[in-house]
């Protein structure tokens, strides 16, 4: 589902990001007993997709 998704966006000019993932396992049970904002693994995960997003995108013209 997500591959098609992904040439969808592809196709309407969206840059798809290959290696940029967003993987929490059990983050139901896991973000129940901690905040996410205090989950290590989340928090350095998240700063690596943003980190990856922020560098596709060009600065705007002054």
């Amino acid at each position: 589902m997500q591959l098609r998704h992904g040439r969808s966006a592809g196709i309407a000019g969206a840059t798809i990001l290959e290696d940029a993932t967003l993987a929490i396992p059990g983050s139901v049970t896991r973000f129940a007993e901690t905040h996410p904002a205090d989950d290590t693994e989340a928090v350095a995960q998240l700063r690596q997709v943003l980190s990856a997003l922020a560098a596709t995108v060009e600065a705007p013209e002054s």
